[in-house]
Formats: C-alpha cells, sequence, structure tokens
C-alpha cells in the first residue's frame, strides 16, 4: 500500500513534455471522440488526454503501442475513485496549489489496470469536490480563471509503466456554484 501510495508525486509547473521534450497542445485527435480542446502527452507507449469539461477534468489514458502495458490506474472507494498516480497544479486565484487526488483508505484493491494496444481508460475528476478533500489543504476553489497542468507519475520498482506525462496549457474557469 505504502509503495502505491508514494506513487503520488508532487509537481511543479511545466509544459507538456515527454521527459524534456515539449509536445504541443492541443494535439491533433487520436479518436473521432476527442475534440480540439484536447491536450496531450505520450511517452513509451501510453498516452495521457486531458480536456476541460466546466469546472471538471476529463483525463484518458491510452495504450498507444504494439503491446499491452500495466498502469496504476484508479481505486474504486468512496465518495469517489482515488488516482494515486496523478496530480493537477492550478495557479489562479490565491496563487498556485496542488490537487493530490488519492487520500487514507484501508484495504482497497489494487490500482494496476492491463490495457491492450488501442484500449483506454477515462477519469472524470471534479477541481471542486478535490479541492475540499481532507488530503489537499487550502479548502474551497475560488471562483475565476485558472491555469492547469496534469501530471501523471508512476516510480519504478514494480511491474507497472514507470515514467512522467504532463499535459499543460489547460485552462479551468470556475463558475459560481
Amino acid at each position: 500500500m505504502m509503495a502505491i501510495r508514494a506513487l503520488a508525486v508532487a509537481s511543479s509547473l511545466a509544459m507538456c513534455t515527454e521527459k524534456g521534450n515539449p509536445v504541443a497542445g492541443p494535439q491533433a485527435p487520436v479518436g473521432a471522440d476527442v475534440d480540439d480542446d484536447t491536450h496531450r502527452a505520450r511517452r513509451h507507449g501510453l498516452e495521457l488526454a486531458a480536456r476541460v469539461d466546466g469546472a471538471e477534468l476529463e483525463l484518458t489514458l491510452t495504450c498507444v503501442g504494439e503491446t499491452a502495458i500495466t498502469i496504476v490506474s484508479h481505486v474504486d472507494v468512496a465518495p469517489r475513485p482515488h488516482l494515486d498516480a496523478i496530480t493537477v497544479d492550478l495557479d489562479g486565484p490565491g496563487g498556485p496549489r496542488t490537487l493530490r487526488l488519492t487520500g487514507d483508505r484501508n484495504a482497497a484493491d489494487s490500482p494496476l489496470r492491463t490495457l491492450e494496444p488501442g484500449q483506454s481508460i477515462r477519469h472524470r475528476v471534479s477541481l471542486r469536490a478535490w479541492a475540499t478533500d481532507p488530503i489537499n489543504p487550502g479548502g474551497p476553489l475560488a471562483d475565476g480563471t485558472y491555469r492547469a497542468t496534469v501530471r501523471y507519475q508512476t516510480g519504478s520498482g514494480g511491474p507497472w509503466w514507470s515514467g512522467e506525462l504532463v499535459v499543460a496549457g489547460l485552462v479551468v474557469i470556475m463558475p459560481s456554484p
């Protein structure tokens, strides 16, 4: 459990990269259900796509390689799934802030999922909900415009994909509730 929890790593502001190589975003869609507002990063057979939908982010992990890969995805717990390997950096009203998408839990299922070539797993992330989760100090997000950077990062030492994918340049506008 501690090894999996350690996969969630604090992040810093960065442009959309593949370990130091800039990747323009938004990029051309891979699938028909993706629009031009989707930003992407890919490395070693895994792609992270992110797009803004109101006060939520839609995050999609896709196996873009020729062989199946095992990824750290999510653990289904209430009140919302934990995404141990993902953080969201926000810069807006009140200054910069990092949201961790995980939390305290007792026994839980494995966050590991195997994706076949072309297969995806999609997560919807409520920024308002995660901002008020006990794991994230700072309280509710103020209304206003935020620049968002999504980071998927896993360490080595297990049977999963390891590395970092960063998608930046997302703009989130928080309306009044």
